[in-house]
This record gives structure tokens, sequence and C-alpha cells, in this order.
């Protein structure tokens, strides 16, 4: 059984399912057919999630892996530490910003965040990837 990998999510849900090798490896269900059988939604009613939808004038695009972009770079005989962002579409410079306004209130230094144009790459001095993985996810990207 093929299963195109075209069919949206949230109209399907793939089982997997422990029999012999005859029977196909998934059992295609609708949505609906789950929500009527579905034991857990007779016991607790089904909250609905408030989503909020914000537009920032830049866009970090995940990698194929479905990683965030944030790389830790080491330079200089291991002597400079830099963190980079990549990916960025839009207006680098205010994301630039808004990691300074955000993450990085508490640095006087002016060159602790620089924009390198050609790329269109953030560049963060100091070894911060965790964080600012965290802050993009935080974010919705």
């Amino acid at each position: 059984m093929l299963i195109s990998r075209f069919i949206p999510i949230s109209f399907t849900r793939f089982i997997h399912s422990k029999s012999n090798k005859n029977s196909p490896k998934y059992i295609v269900k609708s949505a609906s057919e789950i929500k009527q059988n579905s034991a857990l939604n007779q016991l607790q009613p089904v909250q609905q999630q408030l989503i909020k939808y914000v537009q920032y004038p830049y866009f970090v695009s995940r990698t194929r892996m479905k990683e965030l972009p944030v790389y830790v770079d080491i330079k200089n005989g291991r002597t400079r530490v830099l963190t980079e962002i990549g990916r960025i579409e839009g207006d680098s410079e205010a994301l630039c910003d808004d990691i300074r306004k955000e993450l990085f209130y508490y640095s006087r230094e002016k060159n602790f965040i620089n924009v390198n144009h050609t790329n269109n790459h953030v560049i963060i001095k100091g070894r911060h990837g965790l964080i600012v993985k965290e802050w993009l996810a935080k974010k919705g990207f």
C-alpha cells in the first residue's frame, strides 16, 4: 500500500499495526473516525487553544532536517568563538535589534551583534547557540 506524502496530516492519521507480513504496515484512518472512536474524547472535554499570529519583518527558515540554522563557529586558533544565525529572509537588521533588546540587553558593547550583509547572517560574539535556538523556537520559527 503506497501512502502519498501529499495527504494533509489534519485529515488522516497513521497508526502502526503489529501483525503478520501480509497485512499493511500502516492503517489510514480519517480524523472524524478517530474522534468518534476515541475514549479519551468522551472522558475529557476538548479545550480549544488560542493561536496567536504574529508577523515579523524577518523570517528564519529551518534546514532540511527541521533544525534551526544557528551555528557556533570557532576561529583564530580557538580564541574567537562566534554564533551565526543563517537562512534569514527579510530584514536581518530587525532580527539583530530584537536579539539585542530581548537577549543581550545587559551588554554595553556596540559590536556584540553584527549583520553580515553579503550572506544575510547575524553574527554574535560568544557561544550563545542554545539561548538563541530557544529564543527563536519561542518566537515560532
